[in-house]
Order: C-alpha cells, then sequence, then structure tokens
C-alpha cells in the first residue's frame, strides 16, 4: 500500500511539474510559437530560433511581402530594402541557422501554400551538399510546429525553463542599440545591426584581432549530400513554375580561408 501511494504522489508530482512547464512556456512563449500575446516580442523569439519566429511573423503579417530569401545565414546580408527598390516587390528575408536544403524547401512549400509569394531568391552555399535533412542539433534549430508537426510543438512545450526565464528577465532592459538577446529586425528578418554599426573598425589588423574567425581554417567539408540537395532544389524549380514565381538562385561568396576547407574537384 506505502508503494503503490508513493508511486501515485511521484506520477501527480511529475503531472504537475509539466502542467506547469507547459504553461509557462506557452505564456512567456521564449520563441514565439504560440502567439506570443504577452510580450509579442519578435526580436528575442528570432534570436533564440529564427525558423520558428520568423515563420510565426509571417503568418500573421504575409501580406506585407510578395517575395522572400531563402537560405542559412549566409544569406543574411541581402537587404530587403535594396531589394525593394531594385525589383518594385516587397521582400522578407527568412534566413535562419544552418544550412540544410531540406527544410528550406518545406519553408518554401509553406509559403507558397500560406503566404502570397511571386519571386524567391534561394542562397545555396557550398555547405549545403554536405548535409541533408539532419534532426536538429538543438532546440535553436527545432523547426516550427507548422513544418516539424506534433513533435517540434511538443519540444517548444517541454523546452527549459531558462529560456523563458531569459526572457523575462530580459524584457525589462531597455536599451537603443541592440543587445546579445535581440539581434533580429522583424519587420524585414535581417540582423539588428545598430551596435555593429557605431563600432570603431580602426586598422585591418586591429579589426582581426578583435574577429579572428576570419582567419580561423575551418574543418574540411566533404560535399557528400550533392544528389539530395541537388533533387531538392529541382523540386523547388518545378514548384515555382507550376505557380508561375520567379526563383533566383545565388550561390554566396566565400572567404578564402573557408574555401580551402572544401576538395576543389568537389565543388
Amino acid at each position: 500500500m506505502i508503494g503503490k501511494r508513493w508511486f501515485k504522489l511521484a506520477a501527480a508530482a511529475i503531472c504537475t511539474v509539466t502542467v506547469l512547464l507547459c504553461g509557462l512556456n506557452v505564456a512567456v512563449d521564449p520563441f514565439g510559437v504560440f502567439g506570443d500575446r504577452a510580450y509579442s516580442w519578435y526580436a528575442f523569439n528570432m534570436t533564440q530560433n529564427p525558423r520558428a519566429a520568423k515563420l510565426a511573423y509571417i503568418e500573421r503579417n504575409h501580406a506585407n511581402y510578395n517575395a522572400y530569401v531563402l537560405g542559412a545565414s549566409n544569406s543574411s546580408a541581402f537587404s530587403p530594402e535594396l531589394l525593394d527598390g531594385y525589383t518594385g516587390l516587397k521582400w522578407y528575408n527568412m534566413f535562419n541557422y544552418g544550412a540544410d536544403m531540406a527544410y528550406t524547401l518545406k519553408l518554401a512549400q509553406w509559403l507558397v501554400e500560406n503566404a502570397e509569394v511571386e519571386t524567391f531568391m534561394l542562397t545555396l552555399p557550398y555547405v549545403a551538399a554536405s548535409k541533408f535533412d539532419e534532426p536538429p542539433e538543438n532546440i535553436t534549430y527545432e523547426p516550427p510546429p507548422q513544418i516539424g508537426g506534433l513533435a517540434s510543438q511538443a519540444r517548444f512545450l517541454l523546452a527549459n525553463p531558462r529560456y523563458a526565464a531569459a526572457k523575462i528577465a530580459d524584457f525589462q532592459i531597455n536599451s537603443v542599440l541592440q543587445e546579445s538577446f535581440d539581434v533580429f529586425v522583424p519587420e524585414s528578418g535581417v540582423y539588428d545591426k545598430s551596435t555593429r554599426d557605431v563600432e570603431p573598425i580602426g586598422s585591418a589588423a586591429e579589426y582581426l584581432e578583435r574577429y579572428p574567425q576570419f582567419l580561423k581554417v575551418p574543418e574540411k567539408v566533404s560535399l557528400t549530400r550533392l544528389d539530395e540537395c541537388m533533387d531538392a532544389v529541382q523540386t523547388l524549380v518545378t514548384l515555382c513554375e507550376s505557380r508561375g514565381i520567379a526563383l533566383t538562385i545565388v550561390i554566396p561568396p566565400m572567404l578564402e580561408v573557408v574555401r580551402s576547407a572544401y576538395e576543389p574537384a568537389e565543388l
């Protein structure tokens, strides 16, 4: 009897903690997947997970856009404002963390079905041919529930409460310039560079000393998933042709030090 009682108490405690955790994540919504009714803070949400938060933003605001930049972080330099001026369209930069053509294709398919799309710009870095449809490394790379389904929704519901706690704490900090916890401009999808814009550059040597990543030789990259990547690109091409959507494919440039990580024959 005592054993059963303790089992029931333990089960009740686990259920209570789970319900409280889910309630906290829904109410605070650190990734912006449940409506973010309390804060409506997309800059924070996108910093935590741009895949989930940008899709949630577009779901609410898709009527304001009809052209989209697709791709990983190396898409971030494409300015929607400049593209608007060149094309007369209204652009949004949907770049996210991680180069995975499988996710990019799913995102494009979602946009075609749920938004107004006249054109896509797909940035296709060489590294996209090195991985394909891999499980998310952590919740920062988790796809939104609209694409990842119930499994993704469950991961956001049961996310570590430290994300919600950080959002509550950081919301009290008011700053004109970008902070580490809100590095996106929600209205365009690009990085907020207000802090970088006022940073003194100095000499090239001083700059490289401050940012040694521009000199760091990366690990070797092998393009083992080229066929899957190209199949996904072809599927996107076919989709755009069937819907009358213009598609521009751009291979972004690389630093020489990054290019050295690849085999020339594979490139």
